[in-house]
C-alpha cells in the first residue's frame, strides 16, 4: 500500500466514525421523550412513590401513564388527571 492509499483509508474510516457518532448523538438527544407538563410529572411521581416503584420505563396511554419496572417487569398504571 502506498502512503496515499493509507491516508485515503484513514480519512474514510474517520469520516464513517464521525457520521456514526453524530447519528447516535442525535438519536440520544431527540429520543422518545414524553411531552409532560409539570403538573403531570408531579402527579405521576407522587403516585409511583406511594407504590414504591423502582426505576421504570414510562409510556403514555389513553387513560394516563404506564410504568414498567426494569428489574422486575411489574407494571404500574397511573390515571391521568
Amino acid at each position: 500500500m502506498t502512503w496515499k492509499e493509507v491516508l485515503l483509508y484513514t480519512v474514510f474510516i474517520l469520516v464513517v466514525i464521525v457520521i456514526s457518532l453524530l447519528g447516535v448523538m442525535r438519536t440520544e438527544s431527540s429520543g422518545n421523550r414524553l411531552d409532560m407538563t409539570d403538573q403531570e410529572i408531579s402527579h405521576v411521581m407522587t403516585d409511583l412513590k406511594k407504590r414504591s416503584a423502582a426505576d421504570c420505563i414510562l409510556t403514555r396511554t389513553e387513560t394516563g401513564f404506564q410504568c414498567k419496572e426494569m428489574g422486575t417487569g411489574k407494571v404500574f398504571k397511573v390515571k391521568g388527571k
